[in-house]
């Protein structure tokens, strides 16, 4: 077994941290592992029967089956009955994905697609050589209902937030972000970026459309986010909106090496709220509740993530190399 496929073993499915991180940092490293590991399966021929998988991301290794016959056989078999019972049919090249019910609770069930989808992620763009990664707090302090009451409410604070972003940095802002919410029910984001290398003056205040005091001057990157959500809330109460640039926002710089992989990233982030003195963060305080069941609102999501891609990796390998590989 080459010394790549051993590594890639060792990193991610056993986590060992005493030698390097759990996870890919670089997809060069990725695809290198990946590279290594010998084809012995035959390309698929229509065949059907299980064909073992190995799929390879930044931070997870998946290892299942699947019967490409079989599925290939079931969608004919749908076809077919659908031309039997129906006069006129026409053929959709794709199905319509499910639609999403209200999301009004955070379960285990979550937090797991969280996790798992975050250490499919690509950070190079957060994480990259030349990067510095940060972790921005979004929170509304003092009287929060009228300016973030539901969760469109604050949808549009953070999209208009991000629009500063794009307006002042020239792209828009890669991250991955979990929201949460304090005692009080007031909402709060943590989220993953990276500091722009170049400072930037303070966008002008939203709906008010006055100048902030000293908006033609450069700002270090957590002062431009205090004004920069500051102005994205638009707090029409001056005093409030004076407390929001104060105590709105927090950002934590250069984390390299606690948030160095994309399983760390993914670990991270299912862990915070995970306590049972902690699981008050993750329970939609009543006003959110009741704009979503009056429908008002189309419910609310807990986490997400901006401009990264998820890379998968797929080798198929036959059951002896598995063994091997689970054995070494």
């Amino acid at each position: 077994m080459t010394a790549p496929l051993h590594e890639l073993r060792a990193d991610l499915w056993r986590g060992d941290r005493t030698t390097r991180p759990a996870g890919f940092r670089r997809l060069g490293e990725l695809r290198a592992a990946v590279d290594s590991i010998p084809r012995t399966v035959a390309p698929w021929r229509g065949n059907e029967g299980p064909r073992w998988r190995l799929t390879v991301s930044p931070g997870s290794v998946q290892l299942g089956t699947r019967d490409l016959g079989r599925l290939n056989r079931a969608e004919n078999d749908a076809i077919e009955r659908a031309m039997r019972d129906t006069g006129s049919m026409t053929l959709e090249l794709s199905t319509p994905l499910p639609t999403r019910g209200q999301i009004l609770g955070w379960s285990q069930k979550s937090r797991a697609n969280m996790a798992r989808t975050l250490t499919t992620l690509d950070y190079s763009p957060i994480l990259g050589d030349d990067t510095t990664p940060a972790m921005v707090t979004l929170t509304v302090p003092g009287e929060w209902q009228s300016v973030a009451g539901t969760p469109d409410l604050l949808k549009r604070a953070v999209n208009r937030f991000r629009e500063y972003y794009r307006n002042a940095y020239g792209q828009h802002m890669p991250g991955v972000w979990k929201m949460e919410f304090q005692r009080r029910g007031a909402p709060h984001l943590h989220i993953l970026t990276t500091v722009p290398s170049v400072a930037r003056p303070a966008p002008t205040r939203g709906r008010a459309g006055r100048k902030t005091g000293a908006a033609a001057e450069p700002l270090r990157f957590r002062e431009w986010v205090a004004i920069a959500w500051a102005n994205a809330l638009d707090h029409q109460d001056p005093e409030q909106y004076a407390a929001g640039i104060r105590a709105g926002t927090r950002v934590d710089e250069d984390l390299t090496l606690r948030y160095g992989d994309a399983k760390r990233v993914a670990v991270y982030f299912a862990k915070h709220g995970a306590f049972a003195e902690k699981e008050y963060q993750n329970e939609l305080p009543d006003a959110w509740r009741r704009a979503i069941e009056r429908g008002e609102s189309g419910g609310a999501r807990y986490w997400g993530y901006w401009k990264l891609r998820s890379v998968r990796e797929v080798v198929e390998m036959d059951a002896a190399l598995i063994i091997c590989i689970m054995s070494d």
